[in-house]
């Protein structure tokens, strides 16, 4: 079942009048439906199910109503106040041909909308992506100071903590992690620690930071690497990571070129590259 609705704070918000009667289906689905037959039956609401496939549908409603109760909490955390009862007057109007718009105010209507929800949300990338840049300098500054850390040309920084034994890795290389991901003031985004399973990976698939990084700790090895927003995600970032966000990950090369990974790498990695040539795109955790 394809998914109707999207995240207002990933900038996904196209069409306003999808996400209004999306969000109106689902309550209605979830909220008067339910009411309605516990009040008919007189029943407790764990029997009014009379067969499967209405306690199937119902279920199908409660996952979607779900859904849009967090979006409509996302969409307040941008100043933008709808109440659920609202939207579900609408669609009720709508359903019974009563609607209290015509189609050219209705049109007007989600237009202003959808600009409002488009300039709130630039508004806060923004004011995210400067708190980052006022943040992520000093971070920077502190940790080249720290023993045993190296810059190189390109910015990158890293700090061996163990150095493994063998070759170093190249950029053709098929590796295998495990890693955790931060931003500068500890916020974590990603993290194969977390997901109890190490991640493969072709290393020049990678973000800047990642390619360079990895190269520099043999293989058993562990290496701290504090990337600056050039070397990673830039001023746009991806999802769970601001714009100009300087990162911090911890990372244990365990493997290359494992026999497993020859058939192709997991993308399982925040740092894994998308097409586009300046950008990458998230994990499945964090940032696919």
């Amino acid at each position: 079942m394809e998914r109707c609705h999207t995240s207002v704070e990933e900038g996904e918000m196209k069409s306003p009048l999808k996400r209004l009667l999306c969000s109106a289906l689902m309550i209605l689905s979830t909220t008067e439906v339910r009411t309605l037959q516990a009040a008919e039956t007189g029943k407790p609401l764990a029997a009014v199910f009379k067969h499967e496939g209405q306690k199937s549908a119902y279920a199908i409603g409660m996952l979607m109503a779900q859904s849009v109760l967090a979006d409509l909490q996302a969409q307040q955390r941008l100043g933008v106040e709808l109440q659920a009862e609202d939207v579900l007057t609408g669609v009720q109007d709508g359903l019974r041909q009563q609607g209290k718009l015509d189609q050219a105010e209705l049109q007007q209507v989600l237009k202003d909308l959808n600009q409002q929800f488009s300039q709130r949300a630039e508004a806060k990338k923004k004011q995210e992506a400067s708190v980052q840049t006022e943040l992520g300098e000093p971070f920077r500054q502190r940790f080249a100071r720290q023993k045993g850390v190296v810059k190189t040309k390109s910015g990158l920084l890293y700090q061996r903590v163990h150095p493994g034994h063998g070759a170093f890795p190249k950029e053709s290389d098929t590796v295998v992690v495990h890693y955790r991901g931060t931003l500068v003031d500890g916020t974590p985004f990603d993290s194969s620690y977390d997901r109890a399973e190490p991640t493969t990976f072709l290393l020049n698939r990678v973000i800047p930071g990642w390619v360079e990084g990895l190269q520099q700790v043999k293989k058993g090895g562990k290496i701290k690497l504090v990337i600056p927003p050039e070397l990673a995600y830039g001023e746009q970032g991806v999802a769970g990571i601001p714009g100009n966000a300087t990162l911090v990950f911890e990372v244990e090369l365990l493997d290359i070129n494992p026999v497993i990974a020859k058939q192709g790498a997991t993308e399982g990695t925040t740092a894994v590259k998308s097409s586009a040539p300046a950008a990458a795109e998230p994990s499945a955790t964090a940032a696919q």
